[in-house]
């Protein structure tokens, strides 16, 4: 019985077990653990009851009782294969993980995890994606598809750029103009309806009103009640052109002579959306379905390939700061 066999073994003692400087425990004989037969190892392990009387000891000086045995283990792999031998309550392992995973990466439980698992959206929290339903831009609300075409940066990304170069160049005085105001104020000129990637609708309106700076009407990110005020007009315009459809040579000769041009893009591609750098060519890329806008500002070549310098408006992380060189030639 158990009972016969404790009494014919030594008892170990806490004050008996000492840890040399060879690693060998000892027993109460002065035997060394190898010199034990295996029913005396089995007994040492499975019996410490006799070993010691505080088994929170044994869970947390593991090496000063079984230093020399197979059974030792110093990591979490014990806590999860022989939980019979150091703790009576198993939930207890499951519901406080913290135990049992201790890689952080997959203890989010916040938004973080949609910035840090970037498929379905980038960093910048401003920035809109065509997979609303998985974006939360700023852990205030969720955009539904109508508020994504208010607030699509089409047209804060590239009308107010394309105006402060023709304000620069006949003032010289560079001004920062508001998206907000496009945003909020153009559902009469059926902008969120813009199909084709058409920016009309938002040059109409600043010929019609002005438009106010960045200082005055400052972004907040969604469509809001449109607090335009005349008297807080910054710049205006008196016409705008449409280049010819897929005419580079044109674009060409319009960024030298005009300044920056705003242009439409199919941004759909998880290639676009998460570009960090190059020149940038994807033959999935569609040249009639064009859900977003950007700002030409300029044109150069990388050894033999020609590229247009565009200028995105997803913040300083997307990209080349914010920027991307797009293939130049490529009837794209």
């Amino acid at each position: 019985t158990r009972e016969e066999r404790l009494q014919n073994k030594p008892i170990i003692r806490r004050s008996d077990v000492t840890r040399s400087g060879s690693k060998h425990v000892k027993s109460g004989l002065g035997q060394t653990l190898e010199s034990l037969d295996w029913s005396q190892k089995e007994f040492l392990v499975t019996n410490t009851e006799y070993l010691v009387t505080d088994t929170e000891f044994l869970v947390t000086n593991t090496e000063y009782l079984v230093t020399d045995t197979e059974f030792l283990v110093t990591d979490t792999e014990y806590l999860v294969t022989n939980t019979e031998y150091l703790v009576t309550d198993t939930e207890y392992l499951v519901t406080n993980t913290e135990y049992l995973v201790t890689d952080t990466e997959y203890l989010v439980t916040d938004t973080e995890y949609l910035v840090t698992n970037t498929e379905y959206l980038v960093t910048d929290t401003e920035f809109l994606v065509t997979n609303t339903e998985y974006l939360v831009t700023d852990t205030e609300f969720l955009v539904t598809d109508t508020e994504y075409l208010v607030t699509d940066t089409k047209v804060p990304g590239s009308i107010p750029g394309a105006v402060e170069g023709q304000v620069y160049k006949s003032t010289g005085k560079l001004i920062s103009l508001s998206e907000q105001n496009l945003i909020d104020c153009t559902s009469r000129y059926d902008l969120i309806s813009c199909d084709g990637g058409s920016l009309d609708p938002a040059f109409d309106y600043i010929i019609d009103n002005g438009i106010s700076s960045e200082d005055q009407y400052p972004y907040q990110g969604r469509a809001g009640s449109c607090p335009f005020s005349s008297g807080k007009v910054a710049a205006n315009i008196k016409s705008y052109v449409d280049l010819d459809y897929g005419d580079e040579e044109g674009l060409l000769d319009a960024v030298i002579s005009v300044g920056p041009i705003a242009d439409g893009y199919d941004a759909s591609l998880d290639s676009f959306s998460f570009y960090d750098g190059g020149i940038y060519s994807d033959s999935k890329c569609s040249s009639e379905d064009l859900d977003h806008a950007m700002l030409v500002v300029g044109y150069g070549s990388e050894g033999t390939q020609n590229y247009w310098l565009v200028k995105n408006s997803w913040g300083p992380d997307w990209g080349e700061e914010c920027y991307i060189r797009l293939a130049r030639n490529r009837q794209n």
